[in-house]
């Protein structure tokens, strides 16, 4: 993924790692832990990218990341906005690619959208904190995992 990656935590176990009283054996066996997940990710991924989306789902997925990202009752954002294709690896409309253009767009920033308040318009700020960026992430990324089981049930059940 060109944008980023990041998997919910309860897709393997927490680990973390003190500064103080540092412990180089918590280290590798973070990273052991981490690495022996990988395969499972990418067996994820590769499911994601045999499911094709149509128009309505594609729409359904960027609206999900506008309930993640904006406050509906304030914000009125277009899921066209989250579905521009900015890569030309990005067309395909399957399940992993739309994800990485919505993915992208909610990070980004960029978004032009109307403040139901004030009737002003705006455009989204990139999101530069790291535990905000890794929130949306994770939800976003659960959100896609959700929709893949529900198109192909029994394939993403191991």
């Amino acid at each position: 993924c060109s944008n980023m990656l990041v998997v919910p935590s309860h897709s393997f176990v927490h680990h973390s790692i003190m500064h103080a009283g540092f412990n180089l054996s918590k280290v590798h066996n973070a990273i052991a832990e981490v690495t022996s997940y990988m395969p499972k990710i990418k067996e994820q991924i590769e499911t994601f990218k045999t499911i094709q989306l149509n128009p309505l789902e594609q729409h359904s997925l960027a609206n999900a990341a506008i309930d993640i990202r904006f406050d509906k009752a304030m914000h009125e954002v277009n899921s066209k906005e989250f579905l521009t294709i900015t890569r030309k690896e990005d067309e395909p409309s399957t399940l992993w690619n739309v994800f990485n253009r919505v993915q992208e767009a909610m990070i980004r920033g960029g978004i032009k959208g109307v403040n139901k308040h004030t009737g002003k318009s705006f455009t989204s700020k990139a999101i530069t904190s790291i535990d905000a960026n890794l929130k949306l992430n994770k939800e976003l990324f659960a959100t896609v995992q959700n929709m893949a089981t529900l198109k192909m049930p029994y394939a993403m059940a191991a």
